[in-house]
C-alpha cells in the first residue's frame, strides 16, 4: 500500500494487487478471510480481454471507491485502489487485501473482508465494471469458487487461550505475555481490532491534571449536589454517595480549583447512569483503575490529545480523545506489542470458536474451525479468556433479549455500529460451559450515528461542549449532555426519527480546511448528504428545508442559556455560545451500539455460575462481560473497560489466579 496526493491535494490510498499481498506478514494481515477457496478452478474457459488499464468507481461505506484494473489479453495483471475515503483500520484491510486476492485468484468471486463488506464489495463492483469495459465476461469471473478440500484436525496447547482479537483480547494477550505465559489468540477475522477499531476511541478517567483548567460552574456544582441529596436506594448507593461527599468536601475545602472529579464521582455517575443496575464492585474496579491504566497505555505508546472534554453520553468532562482516528491508535500499538511477544503469542486467524472444552468442571480449552475447514482444539494450561464482544449485530438475539417497552423495535431496519461478526456466540458458549448471564435485557442505542448507514463516527467530530441538537423543524428537543438512552428516546419522538447536530464557526472557523478521520475532506460527507455547511444560519436552514427564523430563534435561546446558566431543557454543560459562521449540521439517528448484558464476572474477571461460584479456568472481559454498566453505558466507559478488564483477565489467567 502507498499514499500519494491527488489533484485536489487530498490523501489518496492506493494498492496494487499481486504478489505484494501474498508477501505481507500474516501477523498484520492474514489473507484467509478474503482469499477464495479453490478460486483458481472457478472458471473453466480462459477469459479474454482488450488489454489495457481501466478505471471505475463504486459506492463503498463512506463514498465512492476508485479502482484501476490492468488486463492482458487473458489475465488480470494488477488491481489498484485509487481515491477513496473508507474507514481507517477495517476498511483499509479490504483496500489492502481484496485487490491482491483478485489478482491471485484471477477471479471476482473472492470473499469480503470480515467487517468491511461494503468496502470489499465496492472494490469488486468497480473491478467488474473495468472488466466489462475491457469486453470481458463478468459472470464468468464471478462464478463461485470450488468448495475447499476437507480440513485437518489441529491441536495446540498454550498457558492462556484468548477468544477474540479486538481491543480487549489484544490487551489480555499482552498482559498474559508480560507474565511470561504462552498465548494463543483465536480470531474470527484475519486482522486485529474488532469493535475497538471502529469505536470513537474515547476513554473516561478522572484526571486532576488534565481537568485543572476546566471551570466548575454553578450548574455543574448543582449536578453533584443533586446526586448527593438523592435518597439512597440501597447500601451500595449510599456507599458511593458517602465517598463522593468526602471527595467533594475535600475539593471545596482546598479552594475548589478546576473541575471537581474523582473515581468515586465517576463511579456514582456510572451507577446512576446505569439505572442502579450495575455491580458497584465492578464499577469501582473500572473507575479506580482508569487513570493508572490510561497512564500505562500511554507508556505503551498510545497517544491522546491534551484537552479533556465531555464525550456524548459521558455525563462529565473526563473524556480523553486519542490522537489517531477512531480506535486505530489502540490496535496499532497492540499489534506492535503482540509482534514483540511473538515467541509467546500465536494467532489462529479466520477461525470461529465453536465450543469451550471442559475437563470435569474446569474449562480447559477451545474448539474452533477456520475458513479452510480445519478443526482446532486449543488446550489451555491455565485459563481461557472470553473477549468476544457483544451481540448488538445479532438481530434475532437483540429481539429475543432486549425488545421491551423501552425499545419496542430492534429489528433489521435499525442500523448497528458494530461489526457483523460480534454475534453473541461467545457469551452463549460461556453459558453452555456453566457461566451465568446477567443484564441480558439491557441494550444501548447510540444517538449520534450517521443516519444513512449507522456509522458511529462519520462526519465532523462533535463534543457536547460545542453543539446543539435540533429536529427537522429547527427546534431543540433535549438536553444534549444527557444519557445516550434518553437522547435516543427523544430522537425517536421527533419527526422522521432523526436529528441534526448543529455546530458553528466558533469551533470550526475554516470549512474548506476541514478533514475528518483519516484525512477525509468535508466535501465527501457533504456529497453523501451526511453534513451540511452554510455561510449563514439562513443558508444552512435553506439546505435543511427548515424555517430560518426558527433555527435562528433556537440558536439565540441557547446562547441566552449559556449567558444565564439556566437552560430550558436542563442542560448543565453550558460553556460555548454558537455565534460565528460558517454553520454546520450533521444528520444523525440512533443505531444499536452496545449490549450491557453478558457473562457474570467478579473483579478478577473470573466467570461466575448462577450461585456466584467461580467457573474454574474461565475468564471474561470487554463487552461480553455483564454487570459493569447496568442499564445504560456511559459514553467513554467502554474503551476504558477493554483496557482495564482486559489487563486484569489476561494477568489472572496467566497466573492462574
Amino acid at each position: 500500500m502507498s499514499e500519494n496526493r491527488n489533484h485536489r491535494g487530498l490523501t489518496r490510498r492506493t494498492f496494487v494487487g499481486g504478489t505484494s499481498v501474498l508477501a505481507m506478514s500474516a501477523f498484520t494481515m492474514g489473507l484467509a478471510g478474503c482469499m477464495p477457496k479453490g478460486a483458481a478452478t472457478a472458471t473453466t474457459t480462459e477469459p479474454s480481454f482488450r488489454p489495457g488499464t481501466y478505471t471505475a468507481t463504486a459506492m463503498g461505506r463512506n463514498g465512492d471507491v476508485e479502482v484501476h484494473v490492468t488486463l492482458s489479453d487473458s489475465a488480470i495483471t494488477a488491481v489498484e485502489v485509487g481515491e477513496n475515503y473508507e474507514t481507517i483500520g477495517v476498511g483499509q484491510r479490504a483496500l489492502e487485501t481484496v485487490p491482491g486476492a483478485v489478482v491471485e485468484a484471477q477471479s471476482l468471486a473472492v470473499d469480503a473482508v470480515s467487517g468491511a463488506t461494503l468496502t470489499s464489495q465496492a472494490i469488486l463492483n468497480a473491478a467488474s465494471e473495468c472488466v466489462k469495459q475491457a469486453g470481458g465476461d463478468v459472470k464468468q469471473l464471478q462464478k463461485a469458487a470450488a468448495e475447499p478440500a476437507a480440513g485437518q484436525r489441529i491441536e495446540k496447547t498454550a498457558d492462556v487461550v484468548v477468544v477474540g482479537g479486538g481491543g480487549t483480547g489484544c490487551r489480555a494477550a499482552i498482559a498474559a505475555a508480560e507474565q511470561g505465559a504462552s498465548v494463543v489468540i483465536i480470531e474470527k477475522a484475519d486482522y486485529f481490532g474488532g469493535n475497538t477499531c471502529v469505536s470513537g476511541g474515547i476513554y473516561n478517567a478522572a484526571d486532576p491534571d488534565a481537568q485543572a483548567g476546566l471551570e466548575m460552574t454553578d450548574s455543574l456544582s448543582a449536578v453533584v449536589e443533586d446526586a448527593l441529596a438523592e435518597p439512597a436506594v440501597d447500601e451500595q448507593h449510599g456507599r458511593l454517595q458517602a465517598a463522593v461527599k468526602d471527595d467533594y468536601e475535600a475539593y471545596r475545602g482546598a479552594g475548589g480549583a478546576g473541575l471537581f472529579d474523582s473515581p468515586a464521582w465517576h463511579a456514582l455517575q456510572t451507577y446512576n447512569g446505569g439505572d442502579k443496575l450495575g455491580n458497584v464492585d465492578l464499577i469501582l474496579a473500572l473507575t479506580t483503575n482508569a487513570l493508572d491504566s490510561l497512564t500505562g497505555i500511554k507508556e505503551l505508546g498510545i497517544e491522546y490529545k491534551p484537552e479533556v472534554k465531555q464525550g456524548g453520553g459521558a455525563l462529565w468532562q473526563r473524556t480523553h480523545y486519542t490522537a489517531k482516528p477512531l480506535g486505530s491508535g489502540y490496535i496499532a500499538v497492540y499489534e506492535q506489542l503482540i509482534e514483540h511477544y511473538g515467541d509467546l503469542v500465536e494467532v489462529v486467524w479466520s477461525a470461529e470458536a465453536t465450543e469451550l472444552v471442559k475437563d470435569g468442571s474446569r474449562v480447559a480449552g477451545v474448539k474452533a474451525r477456520d475458513l479452510d475447514g480445519n478443526d482446532y482444539v486449543v488446550h489451555a494450561n491455565n485459563g481461557v479468556v472470553m473477549a468476544t464482544g457483544g451481540f448488538a449485530s445479532n438481530v434475532a438475539m437483540r429481539q429475543q433479549y432486549c425488545e421491551s417497552d423501552k425499545w419496542p423495535d430492534l429489528g433489521a431496519s435499525l442500523h448497528t455500529t458494530n461489526m457483523g461478526r460480534d454475534d453473541g456466540s461467545g457469551t452463549l458458549m460461556a453459558q453452555a460451559a456453566g457461566a451465568d448471564l446477567v443484564n441480558m435485557d439491557q441494550i444501548q442505542l447510540l444517538h449520534s450515528c450517521c443516519a444513512r448507514n449507522g456509522d458511529a463516527d462519520w462526519g465532523l467530530k462533535y463534543s457536547v461542549n460545542t453543539s446543539i441538537f435540533v429536529n427537522k423543524d429547527g427546534e431543540r428537543f433535549v438536553k444534549e449532555d444527557g444519557r445516550c438512552d434518553e437522547l435516543c428516546l427523544a430522537i425517536f419522538e421527533q419527526p422522521d426519527k432523526f436529528m441534526y447536530i448543529v455546530q458553528s464557526g466558533d469551533t470550526y472557523p475554516n470549512a474548506e480546511e476541514l478533514v475528518m478521520n483519516d484525512g477525509v475532506p468535508i466535501a465527501e460527507s457533504i456529497a453523501t448528504g451526511d453534513v451540511f455547511v452554510g455561510d449563514s444560519v439562513e443558508d444552512l436552514a435553506a439546505q435543511l428545508s427548515m424555517a430560518p427564523d426558527m433555527l435562528q430563534k433556537t440558536i439565540d435561546e441557547y446562547n441566552a442559556a449559556v449567558d444565564s446558566g439556566d437552560d430550558a431543557f436542563g442542560r448543565a454543560l453550558l460553556s460555548t455560545k454558537l455565534e460565528k459562521g460558517p454553520w454546520y449540521a450533521m444528520k444523525r439517528a440512533p443505531a444499536a451500539h452496545f449490549t450491557m448484558g453478558g457473562i457474570r464476572i467478579d473483579t478478577d474477571c473470573h466467570a461466575l455460575d448462577e450461585h456466584g461460584a467461580v467457573v474454574e479456568g474461565l475468564y471474561a472481559a470487554g463487552e461480553c462481560a455483564g454487570g459493569i454498566h447496568g442499564g445504560n453505558r456511559l459514553g467513554g466507559n467502554a474503551v476504558a473497560a477493554t483496557v482495564i478488564f482486559g489487563q486484569i483477565a489476561g494477568t489472572n489467567a496467566a497466573l492462574k489466579a
